[in-house]
């Protein structure tokens, strides 16, 4: 992994545009509970609060500490890039992490509901039934706003009360 790492700072190198993120090195600091500079502050956390049990693969909270590492490598690489639209507090971060992670779940347990339906061919998939399914998968779910945005993006269909593959 070093030597393909290599490598490719090597062609980085030879490629202005592009630019290489020290991942390997934040990922080892956040491993060991060190400090990492965000913002021109340090900050630490406890490895157990960043990485899932495998410890190879970032929790929401080490995806908000990559995520703002990422803005600032690519602020500072990239001047002309606008400064706004970026949130670069980490609680914020944290926050909108969790929302798209919850809206992630719930369009995932529609999906995978939708997928259990399927099987039974012979039963027309309603709303109703939908959601009974869904929530089976995840409690805390806003159905009826869900299935909007699974609709909206073209991933399902309802017509005529029924629920088809978009």
């Amino acid at each position: 992994l070093e030597e393909l790492d290599a490598m490719i700072t090597t062609w980085a190198g030879k490629h202005p545009r592009v630019h290489v993120l020290p991942f390997a090195e934040t990922l080892t600091r956040m491993r060991a509970g060190e400090p990492i500079t965000l913002g021109g502050r340090e900050v630490t956390r406890d490895p157990q609060e960043l990485f899932q049990e495998d410890q190879i693969h970032v929790t929401v909270k080490g995806q908000a500490l990559l995520g703002i590492m990422t803005l600032e490598a690519l602020q500072a690489a990239l001047p002309e890039l606008p400064r706004t639209g970026f949130v670069q507090d980490l609680a914020a971060f944290e926050g909108t992490l969790l929302k798209l992670e919850h809206t992630l779940a719930e369009e995932s347990a529609v999906l995978r509901g939708f997928g259990d339906l399927s099987q039974k061919p012979a039963e027309p998939i309603t709303p109703a039934a939908l959601e009974k399914v869904a929530r089976q998968r995840l409690k805390s779910i806003d159905f009826k706003a869900t299935l909007e945005r699974l609709v909206a993006k073209g991933s399902l269909v309802v017509k005529d009360g029924v629920v088809q593959r978009g």
